[in-house]
């Protein structure tokens, strides 16, 4: 399994100075962002049900972007 995971500014509320969590999808190119570690797992594991027929425990799969994106902030 591979996470690319980068941080950017949130472009999208200018009000906002936090950043976003950006995990690229290790079984496609598709780009899944959040506003915190927590969100970005729940997003990542939506994409995963709905794109992929992953043979890993959904909870595997909430775990691995929530620590990368955690190890990443």
């Amino acid at each position: 399994m591979y996470f690319d995971v980068v941080k950017s500014p949130n472009h999208e509320d200018p009000e906002t100075k936090g950043e976003s969590v950006k995990v690229k999808c290790f079984g496609c190119d598709a780009l899944i962002e959040a506003d915190d570690s927590d969100a970005v797992a729940d997003a990542f594991v939506a994409h995963g049900q709905e794109s992929h027929t992953w043979k890993y425990p959904e909870e595997a799969i909430r775990n691995y972007a929530r620590n990368y994106a955690e190890a990443t902030e």
